[in-house]
């Protein structure tokens, strides 16, 4: 008997192989927004869109889906799939395609204990487009490769966000990923410096 497998994205279904009427049904599992699910072996799993520009990276690179289908725990027409999708595409742009005057304000909030985080503020691409990410990296080339965290999707008029998922005070690298026809587009990166927030420990 052989199982199916099925990708779900916004609007979007793919499905891969057959199954028999007699195929069990795979769980019901929701994915929050921007996130990519897919079945294998019946069992439901969201893709982030780092995971899926890592799939797509490692795939360009090695030409071998098996190969990253073992690394990510999936299957090779998922990877396939996931690698062709425009939604995992991210491509350098310009001008008015890409968000531009990105600017930083790392702060520690008020909370106790203080937490670190960074106000980010940019204009939106003027072409527009379907929607806005911001992703944060700290190693070099991370968002070429998917070695970053990102956010959930913002609206393409959106032109400020608060980032509290900080690395440390490791120097951060964060884009506005503008989702278009043919994929992800970005600009030029902003930078800052993960604030240290003391605390004050009472005994």
């Amino acid at each position: 008997m052989k199982s199916a497998l099925v990708l779900v994205s916004t609007g979007v279904l793919f499905a891969i192989g057959t199954a028999s009427l007699a195929a069990p049904a795979a769980a019901p599992k929701k994915c929050a927004p921007g996130l990519l699910r897919v079945v294998v072996a019946s069992k439901p799993r969201c893709l982030a869109l780092e995971e899926r520009v890592q799939i797509r990276a490692q795939f360009l690179q090695l030409r071998d889906a098996e190969a990253v289908a073992r690394t990510f725990h999936l299957t090779p027409a998922i990877v396939r799939s996931v690698s062709a999708a425009r939604t995992s595409r991210i491509a350098q742009g310009a001008g008015n395609a890409v968000a531009l005057g990105l600017s930083s304000a790392p702060r520690c909030t008020d909370a106790s204990p203080p937490r670190p985080v960074a106000d980010l503020r940019w204009t939106p691409a003027q072409s527009g487009g379907l929607e806005q990410r911001i992703a944060v990296t700290v190693h070099d080339g991370g968002i070429e490769s998917g070695l970053f965290t990102s956010s959930a999707p913002l609206k393409p008029d959106r032109g400020s966000f608060t980032w509290t998922r900080m690395q440390g005070q490791a120097n951060h690298t964060w884009v506005v990923l503008t989702l278009t026809a043919d994929g992800w587009t970005v600009g030029e990166p902003g930078t800052f410096v993960g604030p240290l927030c003391p605390v004050d420990y009472q005994r």
